[in-house]
């Protein structure tokens, strides 16, 4: 039995859509306004600086260690995010509340900047599996999940299709599981401001690491780029060994290892995202019996909030739930075919 199916056999998954109110429903004010500057507590975070075996180092923002009987939820952020962007800080408070231990990563050069050229991009795996064999290793008795946020979902689904996984469970959620797909419709998506402001943040990040780059034989003029496929074709692809940006995309999409994942994963999209194509949404037979895939009408990009007036948001209901039930699921395996 699929575990979608079973959640809803036993009233845990339901069809509660959601509905913001009438003037927070459109895309643009979803993804700016309630994305963007949504009202999020401000958190107090424990800093744990990981250093990695090349040199470099990765920061883990503790929010809440787990309790000896509780389970573990990782943050991952989006593309220019970091543990401290709203819709992070956000669920880090909620899931505290409800008693788990909570870590948000950064990931390289997200925060303080790190020591080599490489940052992150959307299927660079191998960061996140040295955090998740550290986590297993300081809590192995403790369920951990891993929830992931944009390219940050991008990321996490690449390594649940990818590789075996300490995970228990995992939470997609706004992922632009086809990358050539994002990249093409960010140029004509609101006459391309939100492909401008994303790039221009790359390059700001780019320009931080020049003395790597001019060391590569990079020239100054890409950092002029206007568009993040022009971005990703003459700084990411060439950084990471691609051989340009459709061959970046083509490699690291996540769409095409959906159907590998056997970790019980939820991915929320929303129709209206301006980053995503609705067609390029997951269907039924690209994915496994362990991903519930929830789309909703309304939501934005990383949007999801009913009402300004609210700190909370769908996506920490949905999550918080999805979680809760895996828990219980755990429970009750023996007794139930999955």
């Amino acid at each position: 039995m699929k575990l979608s199916a079973f959640l809803v056999m036993l009233g845990y998954i339901d069809n509660m859509s959601f509905e913001p109110v009438f003037w927070y429903r459109h895309p643009h004010v979803q993804t700016v306004f309630a994305g963007k500057f949504r009202r999020a507590p401000i958190v107090q975070y424990d800093k744990e600086r990981l250093e990695l075996p090349d040199g470099d180092f990765l920061d883990i923002f503790w929010k809440k260690k787990p309790q000896k009987e509780g389970a573990l939820v990782l943050l991952l952020h989006g593309v220019t995010g970091s543990a401290q962007s709203p819709y992070i800080r956000a669920i880090a408070s909620v899931l505290a509340s409800k008693g788990f231990g909570v870590a948000a990563l950064n990931f390289r050069g997200a925060g303080d900047m790190n020591r080599k050229v490489e940052a992150y991009h959307a299927g660079e795996i191998k960061d996140l599996e040295y955090v998740l064999e550290h986590l297993r290793k300081n809590h192995p008795q403790t369920p951990i999940f891993a929830i992931g946020f944009s390219l940050g979902g991008s990321i996490l689904l690449n390594h649940l299709g990818r590789s075996s996984s300490v995970l228990s469970g995992a939470a997609a959620v706004s992922v632009p599981v086809d990358l050539t797909s994002t990249a093409k419709k960010l140029q004509r998506e609101f006459f391309g401001i939100y492909d401008r402001f994303i790039v221009k943040a790359l390059c700001r990040m780019a320009q931080r690491k020049w003395f790597f780059l001019e060391d590569m034989g990079f020239s100054k003029e890409v950092l002029k780029a206007r568009t993040v496929w022009e971005f990703d074709d003459k700084i990411t692809a060439p950084v990471f060994g691609f051989k340009s940006a459709q061959d970046y995309y083509e490699q690291c999409s996540s769409l095409p290892v959906l159907s590998q994942i056997t970790v019980p994963t939820l991915l929320l999209q929303s129709k209206d995202d301006p980053f995503l194509d609705a067609p390029s949404f997951p269907k039924s037979d690209q994915v496994s019996p362990a991903v519930t895939c929830l789309y909703t009408q309304y939501g934005g990009h990383v949007g999801f909030v009913r009402s300004p007036l609210q700190f909370g948001s769908y996506v920490e209901e949905r999550v918080v739930q999805f979680i809760n039930d895996l828990l219980i699921k755990v429970k009750v395996h023996q007794k139930v075919d999955f």
